[in-house]
């Protein structure tokens, strides 16, 4: 039995790829324009192409889901979208100085923000009535995969985390100049590659696992492109100058050998 997304739900992830594809373009494209079109002013072009390929990372998950259009595979995505909003939340009220107040892309942020976390739970309670007793599927990640996925998920989460919370400590091993708020609204990205690799520990099932690793290998693969996106300052001999494009070719080449390993299943 295939447990098709609702109407409610296709719309919700709708709404999202088009705040996501926007949103992406113009960061990636128009990184030192932030001051039009961004709720805040980024510090630095690699900060804002850092959050615009992850939403733009986002819009191929999305797209993926409404492709599938299968409640099985999407509803770890659900959690993962919640996540993410709220991390973006407490980004916006810890950081709230540096947005410009009252301004109408700062009131479609919070709009956007607060409504994903009010009504995804509602959805998906709705989805998961709908599609009770839906098959997860009969291909089982392997123990020793299932083993990986949760350490690295754990450690992601670990790591975003410790970003958020000591973000001045990252600040001054960052490979280019930034801000507390940009680097808090990336912790969310990793925070969902964190969750989608975590989610092993509680499924064996690669239905449910696949799409999270979709976009964790997007974000990878998209975020090496940025790096070498234009010539914009990168200091390779800063602490993290190395570890950086190392992580993201972590993303990429798990989500890549998961998805060879159980291609045909």
């Amino acid at each position: 039995m295939r447990s098709a997304l609702s109407l409610e739900f296709r719309f919700l992830i709708w709404a999202n790829l088009g705040v996501a594809v926007i949103f992406g373009l113009l960061l990636f494209f128009l990184p030192t324009y932030t001051e039009i079109y961004a709720p805040w002013v980024f510090s630095h072009p690699r900060s804002a192409i850092l959050i615009g390929v992850g939403y733009l990372s986002a819009a191929i998950y999305y797209v993926s889901v409404l492709r599938q259009n299968d409640w099985v595979q999407a509803r770890n995505g659900a959690l993962n979208l919640i996540v993410f909003s709220l991390v973006l939340l407490f980004a916006t009220s810890t950081d709230w100085s540096a947005f410009r107040a009252y301004h109408p892309i700062t009131l479609a942020w919070l709009f956007y923000y607060y409504a994903n976390p009010l009504f995804v739970p509602m959805i998906a309670r709705s989805q998961n009535i709908i599609t009770q007793g839906a098959s997860e599927g009969e291909v089982e990640v392997a123990p020793p995969w299932r083993a990986w996925l949760s350490i690295r998920g754990i450690f992601y989460l670990a790591v975003a985390l410790f970003i958020f919370l000591f973000v001045d400590t990252a600040r001054n091993v960052w490979p280019w100049p930034t801000t507390g708020l940009d680097l808090r609204v990336f912790t969310g990205f990793i925070a969902v590659v964190g969750l989608s690799g975590a989610a092993a520990i509680a499924t064996v099932s690669w239905q449910r696992l696949r799409l999270g690793l979709v976009f964790s290998g997007a974000l990878g693969l998209l975020h090496l492109v940025g790096l070498l996106a234009g010539r914009v300052e990168y200091n390779w001999s800063a602490p993290l100058g190395i570890l950086l494009p190392v992580m993201f070719a972590e993303w990429f080449l798990t989500s890549l050998a998961l998805h060879v390993v159980y291609r045909k299943q």
